[in-house]
């Protein structure tokens, strides 16, 4: 097994242990062995933690040829506000798909995501660092993503994700400018990956969520004060 394998692998393990309840510091270990892998280009020593296996169907992701497929978690802290959706489903490198070093940074930018989403994912009750963390960690894939010099495989579901992401931790912060700025952004991404390109690599609901953020919230607090 090859650096990039084991990287894929290990962060395939981490988003099994997300979904496993108190499985959050297992799923740090493994997030961190991978990018480990990635950044010195050496197969790390996969952690030792009590961790199932991860299932055969979970990395092939039932022959799609997406490089990278969001799977659900369960059962997850994230708030239930009713006023707002964030994209609460890891990606899991598929296994079908062969890995490319040319890609590397691609494959940086997916497991930074799931590690963001696992300070994301921490409830209501969570220090106001784990949000500071997993907004830093949105940020920082989307830079890596949206790089115009960035040698990327087509990662338009992990962007979408992030932009909507962020733009949810600005919203719960009441800071309504950059909510607004990320969901312009996130709006583009979304016309042009759905209708333009018409890429299924989201299913309805996650769809009619990102869309319900982008129609509520991008002009109900922009109003000029009275």
């Amino acid at each position: 097994m090859d650096y990039l394998q084991a990287a894929a692998s290990m962060n395939n393990m981490g988003v099994v242990s997300m979904s496993q309840r108190g499985g959050q510091r297992a799923a740090l270990a493994y997030y961190k062995a991978a990018l480990e892998s990635l950044c010195t280009k050496v197969q790390c020593s996969t952690p030792t933690l009590a961790c199932t296996a991860v299932p055969r169907t979970f990395g092939n992701c039932q022959g799609s040829n997406l490089p990278f497929v969001p799977v659900s978690l369960g059962a997850t802290c994230l708030s239930a506000d009713a006023s707002s959706f964030t994209f609460s489903k890891a990606f899991v490198f598929n296994t079908s798909v062969r890995l490319l070093e040319e890609y590397l940074e691609s494959y940086q930018a997916v497991i930074l995501f799931n590690v963001a989403l696992l300070y994301d994912n921490r409830g209501d009750n969570a220090p106001t660092s784990y949000e500071a963390k997993a907004l830093e960690l949105y940020i920082n894939t989307l830079d890596i993503l949206l790089c115009p010099q960035a040698i990327t495989l087509d990662c338009s579901n992990v962007v979408i994700a992030a932009l909507n992401n962020k733009a949810q931790i600005f919203f719960r912060r009441s800071d309504f400018v950059n909510t607004r700025e990320s969901l312009v952004e996130l709006a583009i991404h979304l016309h042009k990956t759905f209708v333009i390109d018409r890429n299924k690599s989201m299913d309805e609901h996650d769809i009619n969520g990102l869309l319900l953020n982008v129609q509520s919230q991008v002009y109900v607090h922009c109003a000029p004060c009275a």
